[in-house]
C-alpha cells in the first residue's frame, strides 16, 4: 500500500486546524510537484500514479505529530539521509511556508518557517530507518 505521511510541528501555537489543513495540502502539492517535475525515477512515478488512483482519485494520507522544532528537525534528518541511497523506495521534502503568519500583540509578522515535512512510499516498508522514525510517531491531534 502506497502512502503519504505528513509530519507536522506541534510547537506552533498559531497552527490551528485550518492552517494545519492548508499546510497538509501544501505538502501533498509539493509531493506531486516533486514526482512530476523533479524525480527522475520510474519506480517512484509508478508508485505515485498507483497511489493517486486509489479511492477514486486520492490515496491514503496520514498526518503525524512531529513534536517541537528540535524533534521535527531530527526526524527529518534521519529520514532524508535514506534518500541518498538510490535504492530506497521513498521520497521526502520539507514544507517551508514563506509567509507563515505569527502574531506579536496586535501585529502579524509573515515569516518563512518549516511547518511540516512529507514522506511518500510503501506503508511499513520505507526502509533505511524511516519506518522506525515514522512508526514512533503518534497521529496529529
Amino acid at each position: 500500500m502506497k502512502i503519504l505521511y505528513v509530519v507536522a510541528r506541534t510547537d506552533l501555537a498559531s497552527l490551528n486546524p485550518g492552517k494545519l489543513a492548508a499546510q497538509v495540502a501544501h505538502a501533498a502539492s509539493q509531493c506531486a510537484y516533486y514526482v512530476n517535475n523533479i524525480a527522475n525515477n520510474p519506480v517512484v512515478k509508478g508508485a505515485y500514479t498507483f497511489w493517486e488512483q486509489q479511492a477514486e482519485g486520492f490515496g491514503t494520507t496520514i498526518v503525524l505529530d512531529g513534536g517541537n522544532i528540535d524533534q521535527f528537525n531530527e526526524a527529518y534528518r534521519k529520514i532524508a539521509m535514506g534518500t541518498r541511497d538510490f535504492t530506497v523506495p521513498y521520497i521526502c521534502g520539507v514544507v517551508n511556508d514563506p509567509t507563515y503568519p505569527v502574531k506579536d500583540g496586535s501585529f502579524t509578522h509573515l515569516i518563512p518557517i518549516d511547518t511540516c515535512f512529507w514522506v511518500f512510499g510503501e506503508k511499513n516498508n520505507l526502509g533505511y530507518g524511516a519506518d522506525e522514525v515514522i512508526g514512533a510517531m503518534k497521529l496529529h491531534k
